[in-house]
């Protein structure tokens, strides 16, 4: 099981992170040519902060691990806990303490949470302890 844990967060960083520097560079090839920014062109600060987000994003992804617990693997509420709690409380702490806008990082990590959903849903069909 835990080689399948392993494999949920590699599959989801690398397939969200692919999809996101796409839809950036497709994002930033379709805006307009400005000559001011010919000569400072800061467009590749973008890509880090992809990456660095869904760095974040593994990291919050560790308490996964938690179910190789029997008992967190047997509860649908902490193993979904699990996968998405760090995240949750993240998200939650930065809207309440910060006054930048958070719907740039939330649509960057909409893709990711997605495709976490989804693994999470597989994952309990697999793994969950079914109860007569």
């Amino acid at each position: 099981m835990k080689k399948y844990i392993i494999s949920i967060l590699l599959k989801t960083t690398f397939i969200s992170l692919a999809l996101n520097i796409v839809v950036l560079y497709i994002f930033i090839e379709n805006q307009p040519v400005d000559h001011n920014r010919m000569r400072c062109d800061m467009s590749g600060i973008a890509y880090v902060l992809v990456i660095a987000q869904h760095i974040l994003l593994i990291l919050l992804s560790l308490p996964i691990f938690l179910n190789l617990k029997k008992m967190v693997l047997q509860n649908y509420w902490w193993s979904l806990f699990s996968f998405f709690g760090l995240h949750l409380v993240t998200i939650i702490y930065s809207a309440i303490t910060t006054n930048i806008e958070l719907s740039p990082f939330l649509l960057i990590g909409l893709l990711f949470y997605i495709i976490l959903y989804f693994y999470f849903i597989k994952f309990r069909q697999r793994f969950a302890i079914k109860h007569n």
